[in-house]
């Protein structure tokens, strides 16, 4: 989008001649540690270093978890981490930063869940209902939901939490809790398992997820490399998830041909 567009001309602008020139991905046995901690993970890390290790066979590729304390400022800073994926509602303003992917809110339940065959919620009845999250209760700031939430004023019940989302839907699956995530990942979890996929309320708005890294690294040819090829990813993504955002506009609940 035009966000996109304006930030990546920004960005080479102020690198100038400092881009990857220098830098040769085929031969370089650098490290590279991303934070890639969220529901994006399942859709774009697999295709992420597939593409990585073949134009940097030589290369080590950590993905990283979100640190207990929500602290990316922090890692990114002293060089534990050289890039994160972020999905917060307002990224740290220390931090440089970059659009990734857009993406609708969607909510999930069990088969067995009272709203299973609703096609949408209101934020009354979102929060009246328990929930489970695999956002740290520490860097609950730094969560799409929790953080927008934080935004309006209001609060939701976490009545469970867990450290992964691969998870989540088996929990979803057989308790009342709900499930909060970007539609994707909603839409991907549904064909797997025998899950509800409700609209959010549209309070949420869309969940943005974005690159983000320090300025210590803003000029470095290796990690400006690694930005250009993960956005060149995303934008891929987003191509697919278009028409299937489409095709799946009127038919958003798939319990119901269960």
């Amino acid at each position: 989008d035009s966000r996109g567009r304006f930030a990546r001309i920004l960005e080479e602008f102020e690198v100038g001649s400092a881009g990857p020139a220098g830098f040769v991905p085929g031969t370089t046995t650098r490290r590279f540690r991303i934070i890639a901690d969220n529901c994006l993970s399942t859709l774009m890390v697999p295709q992420t270093l597939a593409q990585l290790r073949s134009m940097a066979p030589k290369a080590t590729f950590d993905l990283c978890a979100l640190p207990r304390q929500g602290d990316i400022n922090q890692a990114l800073a002293d060089g534990g981490i050289d890039l994160a994926v972020g999905n917060a509602p307002s990224p740290p303003l220390l931090l440089r930063t970059v659009p990734l992917i857009d993406a609708e809110i969607a909510c999930v339940v069990g088969p067995n869940h009272p709203l299973a065959r609703r096609k949408r919620l209101t934020m009354e009845e979102y929060l009246d209902l328990d929930h489970i999250s695999p956002s740290p209760r520490e860097a609950a700031s730094l969560s799409p939901i929790d953080g927008k939430l934080h935004e309006l004023g209001i609060n939701r019940r976490i009545a469970a939490s867990v450290p992964d989302f691969a998870l989540v839907p088996y929990v979803v699956s057989q308790t009342d809790l709900v499930f909060t995530t970007c539609r994707p990942f909603a839409e991907l979890v549904a064909q797997m398992m025998p899950l509800g996929v409700l609209e959010a309320p549209p309070e949420f708005g869309i969940m943005t997820f974005q690159l983000l890294w320090h300025e210590r690294v803003h000029k470095d040819p290796a990690n400006l490399w690694l930005r250009r090829t993960i956005r060149a990813i995303g934008a891929e993504v987003t191509s697919i998830l278009r028409p299937l955002d489409s095709a799946n506009a009127s038919q958003r609940n798939p319990v119901t041909n269960s």
